[in-house]
């Protein structure tokens, strides 16, 4: 998968979720747009690495930035971080002093070697559909979260895991809202349910299939027209 941000390719490995391209365009745009405050950051948490596609694109911007900094990738899913592990290999050979990947379902703690358990910044792409069950492969559990409880425990938790100046960058489609399975301000619900403040919103529009869905696989294939970066 080639990623412009980067001028490489990512090689995401089977069974590990790979995020579309927009999204990490995005995180690349808001990072150049916020290069002043990015002067300060020190520690990035990619919550919910996949590919680790959001910490090759923060660890290069930094890197060119001059900014010492570690970027934390994890994951519920043990091929994700060997599927990272590979491709900081080969795109940054040299700099694995700068990641450190945890298995965690959630925000990782006892991190080995690391005692402080907060961000600067967290990036996080959660899954995006609530389903009555919890799902049964880790790819599933990329896309699937039973009842939703991954998104809404991670603004639950925020607090314990950011710096009070911090931010959560928030990759999240609309596609629960359009099949009906969640509010349209789903987000701004939570966000205002645990307190916290919304500075920035912003949308990417891509092409609508006029192809009504069937089931909820093929309604993930056919809705996933706009997203978000917010809080």
């Amino acid at each position: 998968m080639f990623i412009p941000a980067l001028n490489a390719k990512v090689y995401p490995f089977y069974s590990v979720f790979h995020p579309i391209a927009n999204y990490y365009q995005l995180l690349h745009d808001y990072m150049i747009q916020q290069e002043t405050n990015f002067r300060g950051v020190r520690r990035i948490l990619d919550l919910g690495s996949g590919s680790g596609a959001f910490s090759y694109v923060a660890h290069n911007f930094m890197k060119n930035l001059n900014v010492d900094h570690r970027i934390f990738c994890s994951d519920i899913n043990p091929a994700a971080l060997e599927c990272i592990a590979y491709n900081i290999d080969k795109l940054f050979p040299g700099d694995s002093r700068y990641f450190t990947t945890v298995l965690a379902d959630g925000f990782p703690t006892d991190i080995p070697g690391d005692t402080n358990e907060k961000f600067d910044v967290i990036i996080s792409n959660p899954p995006h559909i609530p389903s009555p069950l919890p799902p049964s492969t880790p790819l599933e559990a990329a896309s699937y979260s039973q009842h939703g409880q991954f998104l809404e425990n991670t603004l639950r938790d925020l607090h314990l895991h950011l710096q009070p100046d911090g931010k959560l960058l928030l990759f999240y489609t609309d596609l629960a809202a359009k099949v009906r399975l969640e509010p349209t301000d789903h987000v701004e619900i939570l966000a205002e349910r645990f307190n916290l403040k919304i500075t920035a919103v912003h949308r990417v529009l891509r092409g609508k299939s006029s192809i009504p869905p069937v089931d909820l696989y093929e309604q993930v294939a056919f809705y996933k027209d706009n997203h978000t970066l917010s809080l």
